[in-house]
């Protein structure tokens, strides 16, 4: 897909040839590819153009501006992992959906009841390959994989 900037210059383009929004979303996605722009996005850069305003610079930032405190949501993840994502909500006083967004944004993820990095650490990592070593040898050594029942199928050998 073609970058951003280039697009806006393709709809710059179209509005000076007089062509209308749709039109030109037709004429770019023609070119580009099927999803390259929007008539609805070409619609806005036109109105923009038709102001007079021939910037192409795209507003960053758009939306509400967050004054959400992350170090506070990770103070309190620190002194409880197991804490809810709705407890952290009503402590911080903003809503779950917030708290969903703001733990993404930190990587983390709850595992068995606890909030954690979802990225593993290099000791992570070789704790892993440490463990998975001394399965495999023990394993080659005397076969137990095939004595494991799984808890969550419905037969059993």
């Amino acid at each position: 897909m073609a970058d951003e900037e280039h697009i806006r210059h393709c709809m710059l383009h179209e509005f000076q040839l007089g062509r209308k929004a749709s039109e030109a979303a037709e004429n770019i996605c023609s070119a580009l590819g099927q999803d390259a722009v929007s008539a609805r996005k070409c619609q806005r850069w036109f109105e923009k153009f038709r102001e007079g305003n021939f910037s192409l610079d795209d507003k960053s930032g758009r939306g509400r501006v967050s004054n959400f405190d992350q170090e506070a949501l990770q103070a309190l993840l620190v002194q409880n992992p197991q804490i809810t994502q709705q407890e952290l909500a009503t402590t911080l006083n903003c809503s779950q959906k917030t708290i969903s967004n703001q733990l993404r944004a930190l990587g983390k993820v709850q595992k068995f009841g606890k909030w954690v990095p979802h990225e593993l650490t290099d000791n992570n990592r070789n704790q892993r390959v440490t463990i998975c070593s001394s399965l495999l040898s023990r394993q080659n050594r005397l076969p137990f994989l095939e004595q494991i029942v799984p808890g969550d199928e419905k037969w059993v050998l």
